[in-house]
């Protein structure tokens, strides 16, 4: 399949889909710098973006875990989530750009009558101040599901499982837009086709095990748009 043109591939993936679940950093929002921003103004030392991209798609927990263990900050798991909350939150209320393609592929999901689900290894307080400071609340999301709210962040399948749960759609039957590896393997433990869109963030090597790799997200849009002609 993929030595074929990535529309015809793009084509194929997205005819039996019946559900569309986006991961937002990386996918809805491109609100990295805005996390490393205020990660480091909470840390004993700040991290270098190379230092920073390590823990773009980790869990709260597993981000502390990361940071702790590389003497980053010697604060307890409580009170750096309580830190991390005032300090990002703050961040986000400045607004942080969309995804370019990002607007496009959400009118052709809708205009296609796909059910929406977003599944992020955010918190549900980061989540919320993402989209309320991004004036992204009009979204019709049938679901959202967040890294807190469920028993095993990404890498596990947990987000993606309850999404397609809440849906009321088989996993399979799902289609996932990611951007990190930890949400490439959530998503492929879980069952689902996964696009994995390249950024300055990730090695694309790192994306290996997605069914697709983009380089952005406009070709998506466009065989949604098509989907069924």
């Amino acid at each position: 399949m993929r030595s074929q043109p990535l529309a015809t591939q793009l084509a194929a993936l997205v005819q039996p889909v019946q559900a569309l679940i986006l991961d937002m950093d990386g996918v809805l929002v491109d609100s990295e710098q805005a996390h490393m921003d205020a990660l480091n103004m909470i840390l004993t030392r700040p991290t270098s973006p190379a230092e920073f991209a390590a823990l773009v798609g980790l869990g709260a927990a597993d981000t502390w875990a990361w940071l702790h263990a590389h003497h980053f900050t010697a604060a307890p798991l409580d009170q750096f989530l309580a830190e991390y909350d005032t300090a990002i939150v703050r961040r986000l209320a400045q607004s942080v750009p969309l995804v370019e393609g990002i607007e496009q592929v959400i009118h052709a999901a809708t205009a296609a009558r796909l059910p929406l689900a977003l599944a992020t290894s955010s918190r549900r307080v980061w989540m919320e101040a993402t989209l309320r400071g991004s004036q992204l609340t009009h979204i019709p999301f049938q679901a959202i599901v967040c890294g807190d709210e469920v028993a095993h962040p990404k890498p596990a399948p947990d987000v993606f499982l309850r999404a397609a749960a809440l849906l009321r759609v088989a996993p399979a039957a799902c289609l996932v837009i990611e951007d990190t590896p930890t949400g490439v393997q959530a998503a492929r433990s879980a069952g689902m086709p996964v696009i994995a869109r390249r950024s300055a963030w990730i090695d694309p090597h790192r994306l290996h095990a997605a069914t697709l790799l983009v380089d952005d997200l406009h070709p998506i849009a466009t065989a949604l748009s098509t989907r069924g002609a």
